[in-house]
């Protein structure tokens, strides 16, 4: 680089010294005795003496704060003659430089530059770098439960962004729930706690589900200072963002200091902790995902093992303490009970009840539907849906309920209406301590839970009228039912209903006889009652037509059916109707009275009797066939017999029945086949010797 004076000339007829004038870098000139014989305008700056005094001074007493690490290095430059850089620290001014030096025959020259402001910017990215290998080792690391992984994040990021406080907080309605926390141990918060929501900073975050910084709360956002979260507690500056589970507000991931910052929060800081309430966020979903498949399996399970159980009772009351009992012991659920429905009276009384520590006080199990008409169980009982209640424990607006919660610690529950075809048989009430409980898939299963319970009652209700030896009978009398007048001196022949099947989805067959006069005024009955389907003459035999009723949702018959009984017989004569109807041995006759004046205001009871059960020829034959044969299998022979499908020539076919049912007619073949086999294996059973033979021959 020339002479070490400075002053050979170059090219141009510049100097040295006028090359280095011009650079902005501090640059000085040593001889072989580290005296300092060239220094430019930037070096006088450095060394913070005039260039006069330093010529000629030893570099070490003007530089003594780089003796050591500029000495060894200007000695390797002149040893090996090749240049050598280095940083080091400048105390005196506090400034870090990075330092050149260019090796010459007669001695060295030293370049150096201050730069503080790139070693500044390493040293933040090194940090954090630093920070993000924290977090992710923590969120990497399988053997950590997620509770684990969010209070080790939480100490990590409060570090990274410098505040006192850190929170991940659930938002439960109006209430602040504090899931976690990392805080000063002498701070007054604890994991658990709970704050209005309103009085804190999260309430903006929730609201506009975006980041809020606070730099500081009272010139930043005045509107919120006078908060008690700010006023109170003393909150001076705030960063918060929120975190989202499935489309919506879970709640807000916060860091927050009582002392005022020196500096603002930096984008940075911003950025990581967005970052990491975007993870949390996730996890969040990802485990709710997991406990609602896991409490999916395990009621998939429930429902199965109910299944299996309802089958084998004989009588409701085993269905509800089955269905109690199942629920009871999974894991998902602490307790549940069955209540009845006293219509009457419009109460509902608890009377299967299983896992409760504590009984049942049975003074106070009536409650009125009545006194509070937005209760979860009026309002299953009155819409039929599943009611759904949350945080119950901090909801005293559902009086002795939520004493029961906070007694044993539920924060769900459920109320799951249980009925068939148009009946509501009671509601079945599941409690959990899960605060999520009964969300989504969840809850659609326990809906079909209820439809299940629902129709197992009905079918033992049914069985039992069967099978029963004594009956409830009901005579109904409905004076001039349809508004017919005769017109004629000429009376027409009795209208009668002779069977009633039911064939799925609420609808029904009815098969009866009437003259020309009766079948015109059925077609004007199904002209004006919704019900009423429509009507098929399907024979006629002199005077008397035999016909085919569809019915959808016959209010009287579905509420027969659902109770396990069954139409005897009904005529309409005269335009009066008379309707004898049978019910199994202790049944609700009140509750069907109700249904039939609902639809009929009229309506009187003439007769109520105990009876023995009446069976036709064939059941008192063969008692069991029939007993053996499906529902629909049992709908589709007895369709075939009162429709004339046995009849020859065949009144109706079998594509005629499967249209009446709406259904294909491989299906009506498919149930009506195998009840055939069905009663025709019980009427001529095969010996054992010959199913030998055949097994032998096969």
């Amino acid at each position: 680089m020339g002479d070490q004076n400075g002053t050979d000339a170059s090219s141009d007829g510049s100097t040295d010294a006028d090359v280095f004038a011009r650079i902005s870098d501090a640059v000085f000139a040593l001889d072989r005795e580290w005296k300092i014989t060239f220094l430019n305008e930037r070096a006088e700056r450095l060394f913070q003496r005039d260039g006069d005094d330093l010529r000629g001074a030893l570099a070490w007493d003007v530089f003594p704060g780089a003796v050591s690490v500029l000495r060894e290095n200007c000695d390797r430059a002149l040893e090996t003659q090749r240049s050598v850089e280095f940083d080091f620290h400048h105390q005196p001014s506090d400034a870090w430089l990075a330092v050149h030096v260019y090796p010459s025959e007669s001695g060295v020259t030293v370049q150096v530059r201050d730069v503080t402001d790139r070693v500044q910017r390493e040293s933040v990215l090194r940090e954090r770098e630093h920070a993000l290998h924290r977090a992710y080792k923590v969120i990497a690391d399988n053997s950590l439960s997620l509770s684990e992984q969010i209070d080790s994040l939480l100490s990590i990021v409060r570090e990274e962004v410098g505040t006192e406080y850190a929170t991940l907080s659930r938002i439960d309605g109006d209430e602040y729930h504090f899931e976690f926390v990392d805080a000063p141990a002498e701070a007054d918060l604890r994991a658990g706690d709970t704050a209005p929501l309103a009085v804190t900073n999260c309430e903006r975050v929730v609201e506009t589900n975006q980041t809020l910084v606070l730099n500081d709360v009272e010139a930043d956002a005045p509107e919120l200072a006078d908060r008690a979260g700010n006023a109170e507690w003393g909150i001076s500056c705030y960063l918060g963002s929120p975190v989202v589970v499935e489309g919506e507000s879970y709640g807000t991931f916060c860091f927050y200091s009582l002392d005022s910052r020196d500096e603002s929060f930096t984008d940075w800081e911003v950025t990581f902790v967005e970052l990491f309430s975007k993870w949390v966020s996730t996890k969040l979903e990802q485990q709710r995902y997991v406990d609602q498949l896991a409490i999916s399996n395990e009621l998939y399970e429930v429902t199965r093992t109910i299944t299996s159980s309802v089958i084998e009772q004989t009588n409701r009351e085993d269905i509800e303490a089955a269905t109690c009992t199942r629920l009871a012991e999974a894991s998902a659920y602490a307790c549940a009970w069955f209540g009845t429905i006293d219509q009457r009276h419009h109460q509902v009384v608890p009377r299967v009840k299983t896992g409760f520590d504590d009984p049942f006080d049975e003074s106070g199990a009536t409650y009125d539907t009545t006194e509070d008409q937005n209760s979860p169980i009026a309002e299953a009982i009155r819409t039929e849906s599943v009611q759904i209640v949350r945080n119950l424990r901090e909801s005293p607006e559902y009086g002795v309920w939520h004493e029961r919660a906070t007694e044993n610690g539920f924060d769900s529950w459920a109320v799951v209406p249980i009925g068939h075809e148009g009946v509501l048989y009671g509601v079945l009430n599941i409690y959990s301590h899960r605060p999520d409980a009964f969300t989504n898939q969840e809850r659609t299963m326990i809906r079909k839970l209820g439809e299940l319970v629902g129709h197992a009652i009905t079918a033992v209700q049914r069985k039992r009228t069967l099978m029963s030896e004594t009956v409830v009978e009901i005579e109904f009398g409905i004076q001039n039912v349809f508004d017919w007048k005769e017109t004629s001196d000429v009376e027409s022949r009795p209208i009668t209903f002779e069977r009633t099947i039911p064939v799925g989805d609420e609808k029904y067959l009815v098969y009866g006889g009437a003259d020309e006069r009766g079948i015109a005024k059925l077609r004007t009955a199904v002209e004006d009652i919704a019900t009423w389907d429509s009507l098929t003459v399907i024979s006629e035999r002199g005077s008397e037509k035999r016909f085919e009723l569809q019915l959808t949702k016959p209010p009287v018959i579905s509420a027969v059916a659902a109770r396990g009984g069954r139409v005897k017989s009904a005529r309409i004569e005269d335009g009066d109707y008379r309707l004898i109807v049978q019910l199994p041995d202790g049944a609700d006759v009140r509750a069907l009275v109700d249904v039939v004046r609902e639809s009929y205001p009229d309506t009187k009871v003439l007769a109520q009797r105990q009876t023995s059960s009446e069976q036709s020829s064939e059941d008192r034959l063969y008692p069991n066939v029939l007993d053996e044969l499906t529902e629909r299998q049992r709908a589709a022979v007895e369709s075939a017999v009162y429709s004339g499908y046995f009849d020859w020539p065949r009144n109706t076919t079998g594509e005629e029945i499967a249209a009446s049912w709406n259904v294909s007619a491989s299906t009506f073949h498919q149930h009506l086949r195998a009840g055939e086999q069905k009663i025709l294996t019980a009427l001529f059973p095969p010996n054992e010797e010959s199913e030998s033979t055949s097994d032998a021959e096969r």
